[in-house]
């Protein structure tokens, strides 16, 4: 590549957050929009599990792009039964990663410490059906407490790197006041998934003040490929926008999203 980035070896992936109800209602007409759009995989929120099964395996199959993970939220994998749903519907759609967000409390040490031993458990289930277990970061990871520690930094170091990863949002690290092209190199022997995300970051910690398509926003999102794409091993690199705001369509925002990377000779 002229730009000197190492070429990635997994493609662009897309979280179909974006389209919100549509996935459940039309899940082949999105997939299908994705694959015109020049994408590679696509990640699917909770909603989902809504969608039978067949009819996912089957729009990927039509699109060419596979189902490549399933994002759910802490008291998913905290109930032992709901995990082994979540699983069962990844088996029959090919899905071979589960993505977490979230704990329990976020405000202590604590809470932190007793999340990190349930996605031990977590991971250890995942990996036995052949499923990767990945942990999503927000905001509040990166925010030392009274005592200056930081949530981050008790997953890293009380989860098993051999069954828990993590999928680092550039957006939301920034909006902590952290570095995001800092962080992929900090995090990248625990690290290979990222949500690539922009927006306007309000002054506040945590704050958004509107989700935007690459290109567009607060972050350094080429300085965060680049970097990422430079680490050691496989990375897996997926656009994420919380909202459509800036064309007022999913198709819109995804195309700016996948032309700015394109710009970039990804």
């Amino acid at each position: 590549m002229s730009n000197g980035l190492k070429a990635p070896h997994l493609g662009v992936g897309i979280q179909l957050i974006l389209w919100g109800e549509e996935l459940v209602a039309d899940a082949p007409r999105v997939f299908a929009q994705c694959a015109d759009l020049n994408y590679d995989y696509v990640e699917a929120p909770l909603a989902v599990l809504s969608v039978p099964p067949s009819l996912i395996a089957d729009a990927a199959k039509r699109s060419g792009i596979p189902l490549h993970a399933i994002h759910v939220g802490f008291q998913d994998v905290a109930a032992e039964h709901r995990l082994r749903e979540i699983l069962a519907y990844a088996e029959q759609t090919g899905t071979r990663k589960i993505i977490s967000s979230g704990v329990a409390d976020s405000a202590t040490p604590t809470g932190y410490e007793e999340a990190a031993r349930r996605f031990n458990h977590v991971g250890k289930l995942c990996c036995d059906v052949g499923v990767q277990f990945y942990y999503h970061s927000h905001w509040w990871e990166f925010v030392a407490s009274d005592d200056n520690i930081r949530g981050m930094d008790i997953l890293l170091s009380r989860t098993a790197p051999e069954l828990v990863a993590f999928n680092l949002d550039i957006c939301w690290t920034q909006a902590a006041f952290s570095n995001p092209v800092q962080t992929i190199v900090e995090m990248s022997d625990r690290c290979n998934y990222y949500h690539i995300k922009n927006a306007r970051i309000g002054l506040e910690c945590g704050k958004i003040k509107t989700w935007l398509p690459l290109g567009e926003g607060d972050v350094d999102v080429a300085g965060c490929v680049r970097t990422a794409l430079v680490q050691p091993g496989p990375r897996y690199l997926v656009v994420e926008q919380d909202e459509p705001r800036y064309y007022a369509s999913p198709e819109g925002e995804a195309r700016a999203s996948r032309m700015f990377l394109a710009s970039m000779g990804i």
